[in-house]
């Protein structure tokens, strides 16, 4: 598997913030005169003139002459001071498809670490070919994040089976209006589930206001659980915190039901999968209406599913 690490990590490994070649690149065709000759695969080859990686929607990213004789690159959003790299060159490729990038690196013969500018204007690599190299799952929740959810589900979950539901609301109401059920079709599904699989108690993630809250309490048979300050849930310095929190105590249940073509329930269907939770306790979605008996389950994609994360284990060594 391919070792990811923290931006911190590999300037203490490597001792600066520095890269022997930093790579700008280019997805039209150029004049073949410009081209060198090590071209291999979509790698099409060097152009001397950085210039020749500009185009209509990209500009070749900024770069100065440092004190060192290396030149100086900003890094990620501004980082301070950002990267020192011995060369810069322009590679030309054949469109933006990630083999390009793979013969460009394969093509490279003495050179151990490689800035490739602006990747995020490529298309990355499909799910799988992703995931043979452990890639999909190598961001990691934040020991901050873990601790505060860990906690939560240890205080008022009490460390007890539970089930887990994304509801997702507000816009979704009038935007995704066929496919967002009420309130009361919500409940009527949790019920069910908490029935089925013998849990006595909900943990709900939504964007839902207050109403929502009321409203499910009043008709779910279980214990339904919010993540808030009354049920001892941490306080977070930015919103998306908390909604990381949630997503790590929903990808910790027993089972979980999500909304259809929520973000967040993404996300916690494919961190289940990472996490080796069975696929049919992670797939099912709320549908539209719900009749105990009758009613289909809606059911999530395939590729929502991956396999046991490579890096996961790490989360509970």
């Amino acid at each position: 598997k391919v070792r990811v690490i923290e931006f911190d990590e590999y300037k203490k490994a490597v001792g600066d913030a520095k890269v022997d070649l930093a790579i700008t690149y280019a997805t039209d065709p150029l004049e073949n005169g410009l081209l060198s000759k090590d071209a291999s695969g979509k790698f099409l080859g060097w152009v001397e003139d950085l210039e020749q990686c500009a185009s209509k929607y990209r500009k070749v990213p900024e770069h100065s002459k440092s004190s060192s004789g290396d030149l100086q690159l900003a890094y990620s959003g501004d980082c301070e001071g950002g990267i020192l790299a011995k060369r810069y060159r322009c590679a030309s490729l054949d469109g933006p498809w990630p083999e390009g990038v793979v013969d460009l690196v394969a093509s490279l013969k003495s050179e151990q670490s490689v800035l490739v500018k602006g990747y995020d204007y490529l298309l990355a690599p499909d799910n799988d070919a992703l995931d043979i190299l452990g890639l999909r799952d190598s961001m990691f929740f934040s020991q901050e994040i873990r601790s505060s959810a860990d906690s939560f589900i240890t205080g008022a979950l009490g460390s007890q089976p539970y089930l887990a539901a994304h509801c997702r609301r507000t816009d979704f109401l009038r935007v995704r209006e066929k496919t967002t059920p009420s309130a009361e079709v919500v409940a009527q599904k949790l019920n069910a589930l908490l029935e089925k699989h013998k849990l006595t108690q909900v943990f709900v993630a939504t964007d839902a206001p207050q109403d929502l809250q009321e409203d499910l309490r009043r008709r779910v048979n279980g214990a339904v659980v919010f993540f808030e300050e009354a049920s001892g849930a941490a306080s977070f310095d930015h919103p998306g915190k908390q909604v990381a929190a949630e997503i790590w105590i929903a990808s910790r249940a027993d089972f979980f039901i999500g909304t259809i073509e929520s973000r967040v329930t993404m996300a916690i269907q494919l961190e289940r999968g990472f996490l080796g939770k069975k696929k049919k306790t992670s797939e099912q979605e709320f549908c539209k209406e719900f009749e105990e008996g009758k009613t289909k389950d809606c059911l999530a994609p395939k590729y929502r599913h991956p396999g046991l994360g490579a890096h996961r284990a790490a989360y509970f060594a």
